[in-house]
């Protein structure tokens, strides 16, 4: 029908059924417009203006034999009876007076060849008595059919001839042409008595028969009518490529391209089903089976389904699926890949099979758009405009589809045309307007960023000149450690000389014994202070990165031992005892071996110190994926994991009872991290209290030299 070339038919909303039934009421109520003839097989036209009047509707009069295609031979002159001719019996065929329109097979039905069959529709016409052309307009012929006028000529002599003919309905007859479009069947000039005779064969539909009213009219006025029908479908589906081709260029130039692309791809599935549904395709190609118009015309009805949801859902939630949408698409993508890829392998109109279920589809989009609207009408007022819009759309098609399909208005091209440029305007609207509002939040948004940043900035600038004021802060205490160490150092190898000189007695005994341990006593605490103020130095200037590291080639085994024999008093001290665990090949260290040994002296030396009674400190040497290796592990008091940080710290020291029992400035550590970091290598600390630490060191693959 032609008016299945509104957009699909939209949606089929139920809750509208009612509007439906008392459109159906009122058309019955008014009833048809009389016409000379009707009720009568015959259509006495004589005295009809058509200038004045306008066409004809030939509904009635119309007689139907069923279950034949009879040769128009075979009827009596110009009417609609048949007459025994070469011995034939027409007997057995009992015609039947119906109105038109006249469809075989029901509408629901899970086979095609319920309205599969054949049938000779005849009516007359007797016609003005003027110099004019006349045609009927048939109307949508979706079976194979052959049209033939019958009529007196100038002798009064019965003749006939064909004038339509898509297919081939009899095997006495050639086929004249594929084109299944509507016919136009010309009256022969200045005939008054006329017979329209027409043989329907079905065998590609479901549903057979004359599903329209044909039109009587002057000839001129139905060649501008056809003209008419042929350029709207042309012009609209050129306007509405356009519209998709610009939509997606425009959609492409934006970072968020999305609802262009939906909405482009609705328009261009738009105008593919104006071009199956219309019968322009066959102005392009002649040739194209009736069959694979309806596979295509269906597969454009499945494509339009989710390209318009998602197209809504993408208005009203920002994005066109979600998990509940899985039964929509998965659907439409079944149907289509059905129409694709089975139909052409199906016997001729199994395609219309899908008609039923693809208006359930419809159905579940209705209500889940229907949904949308109202949620979002109701729950979002920024978003009200677009629902109204989409409302308005839906309801616009809904009522021309019930109002034509009651009787109340008459389906024209025209109008159908029309509603389809408007209905896809509206939908350009709402999205216009869905846009505009993301672009005002956008905008809104953008502001308050821009607010919020400079808030930002200006906080950044505070932390700036606090960190600038902390790193002066930072410097200034740095220069004076280096300073007052620098100085220190100065009297303090003064005191450690001179200590050192009475210590030993070299001028001679001292008076009081008890003045030797008291030298003895200062010399301790100065180089005691001494090795403090060395450390505080060596960090100061590897943080100001001044310190230069003089490298060579080190035996970390060789230090190991070194250190164990250097503080092997300290250890007998305090009942701890220390081994070195060593692997066989364990490549030389390239370093600074000053700074290396003061590592590992600091890391034993803290081992012993902070170790219990009877305690053990291992230092274990490996090469492990090409880095060298250095563990120095103890039974000691431990850390806490919290404070291990803590202790990496310079100047950081431990607030508990075990760790302030032991001197020291919280030096050593930082000092040792500092010394590995600078030779590229990392110290890691894992410890548990009250069993012990391992400290660990390791240094690259490059620091590795030969065995």
């Amino acid at each position: 029908m032609r008016c299945f070339l509104r957009f699909g038919a939209v949606f089929p909303l139920y809750c509208l059924a009612t509007l439906y039934f008392l459109a159906a009421s009122f058309s019955q109520a008014l009833g048809d417009e009389t016409r000379p003839g009707e009720g009568s097989p015959s259509h006495d036209l004589s005295q009809w203006s058509f200038t004045e009047d306008g066409a004809y509707r030939l509904k009635d009069g119309w007689l139907v034999y069923r279950g034949a295609l009879i040769n128009p031979q075979n009827f009596s002159r110009a009417s609609c009876k048949l007459q025994t001719r070469d011995g034939e019996n027409f007997e057995r065929y009992s015609p039947e007076e119906i109105q038109l329109p006249d469809v075989w097979g029901p509408a629901l039905t899970f086979t095609t060849e319920t309205g599969y069959g054949k049938a000779t529709y005849c009516t007359s016409l007797i016609l003005p008595n003027t110099h004019s052309f006349y045609a009927i307009r048939i109307g949508t012929l979706r079976t194979v059919s052959t049209i033939y006028v019958r009529y007196l000529d100038e002798h009064g002599q019965p003749t006939f001839i064909r004038v339509y003919q898509n297919k081939n309905s009899s095997d006495q007859l050639p086929e004249l042409a594929n084109n299944p479009a509507p016919p136009l069947v010309p009256i022969p000039y200045g005939a008054k008595r006329v017979s329209v005779i027409a043989q329907v064969s079905n065998s590609v539909h479901k549903q057979g028969g004359l599903i329209e009213v044909p039109v009587l009219d002057l000839k001129w006025r139905l060649d501008a009518r056809q003209n008419r029908d042929t350029a709207l479908p042309n012009a609209l589906v050129i306007v509405l490529l356009m519209i998709s081709g610009g939509t997606a260029v425009i959609g492409l130039r934006q970072k968020k391209p999305l609802g262009h692309i939906l909405f482009a791809i609705l328009t261009c599935v738009s105008a593919l089903r104006v071009l199956f549904v219309s019968d322009i395709i066959w102005d392009y190609f002649p040739g194209f089976p009736l069959e694979r118009k309806y596979d295509l015309e269906y597969l454009t009805l499945f494509l339009i389904a989710p390209a318009y949801y998602a197209f809504v859902s993408f208005l009203f939630r920002g994005k066109y699926f979600e998990r509940k949408d899985i039964v929509i698409y998965g659907a439409s993508a079944l149907l289509s890949a059905f129409a694709i890829f089975i139909a052409p392998f199906m016997p001729p109109g199994t395609i219309t099979l899908l008609r039923e279920p693809v208006q359930v589809l419809w159905a579940i989009v209705g209500l889940q758009v229907s949904y949308m609207v109202i949620i979002t009408y109701f729950g979002s007022k920024h978003r009200s405009k677009e629902a109204i819009i989409v409302a308005a759309a839906a309801l616009v098609i809904i009522a021309y589809e019930i109002l034509s399909a009651a009787g109340v208005i008459e389906a024209s091209l025209e109008w159908s045309q029309f509603l389809i440029i408007l209905v896809t305007l509206m939908h350009m609207r709402a999205f216009v307007v869905n846009s505009r509002r993301v672009e005002q939040e956008r905008d809104t948004l953008t502001q308050d960023l821009q607010e919020a940043n400079k808030i930002l900035e200006g906080r950044n600038a505070m932390l700036d000149l606090a960190l600038v004021r902390a790193e002066s802060a930072s410097r200034a205490k740095s220069d004076f450690l280096a300073t007052m160490s620098h100085e220190l150092r100065t009297p303090l190898n003064a005191i450690i000389g001179f200590s050192d000189l009475m210590k030993e007695q070299l001028f001679g005994p001292m008076g009081q014994a008890r003045y030797v341990e008291y030298s003895k006593d200062i010399n301790d605490s100065g180089t005691h202070l001494l090795s403090l103020v060395n450390d505080i130095l060596d960090l100061s200037r590897i943080e100001a990165g001044a310190e230069i590291l003089y490298e060579s080639e080190i035996d970390l085994q060789e230090v190991a031992h070194w250190v164990l024999k250097l503080t092997s008093g300290f250890a007998s001290e305090r009942n701890v005892a220390c081994q070195v665990e060593m692997c066989e090949n364990l490549p030389l260290l390239t370093g600074d071996e000053r700074k290396i040994r003061q590592v590992f002296f600091n890391l034993v030396t803290n081992a012993i110190k902070f170790n219990k009674k009877n305690g053990q400190v291992n230092i274990a040497l490996r090469l492990e994926k090409h880095s060298l290796i250095a563990e120095i592990r103890d039974t000691g008091i431990g850390i806490a994991e919290e404070d291990i940080p803590k202790a990496l710290e310079r100047f950081g020291q431990i607030d508990s009872d075990l760790d302030r029992a032991h001197d020291g400035v919280g030096i050593g550590l930082p000092l040792a991290q500092a010394i590995i970091q600078q030779h590229g290598g990392q110290l890691r600390i894992s410890s548990t209290v009250g069993v012990g630490t391992t400290v660990q060191v390791s240094f690259p693959a490059v620091r590795c030299a030969g065995p």
